[in-house]
């Protein structure tokens, strides 16, 4: 995430407002963010790569899922699921 982005969504998050573009005041917002990375974020944010105070923000409850290479067993289950699964149509 750009460093730019970065302050933005932090000062979201703490001042609990936004301004939309192109209006003279702020609006007030309740949000619960839930973000997915395949990034270390605490080591980026040790290398000073990401805002330490935002991956203190953003990691409340940090829930780490291995990748599926390392969980083999889930490979038959998912290609179940999809197999069954109803194809939905496009619009």
């Amino acid at each position: 995430m750009a460093p730019q982005l970065q302050t933005k969504l932090l000062r979201v998050l703490q001042e609990r407002e936004v301004r939309r573009v192109g209006d003279n005041k702020s609006s007030p917002v309740n949000v619960r963010v839930v973000g997915a990375t395949n990034e270390a974020l605490f080591a980026e944010a040790e290398r000073r790569d990401f805002r330490e105070d935002l991956y203190y923000r953003l990691a409340v409850i940090p829930i780490e899922i291995p990748p599926l290479r390392e969980r083999l067993e889930d490979v038959p289950l998912l290609v179940n699921h999809f197999c069954r699964s109803k194809p939905q149509p496009h619009r």
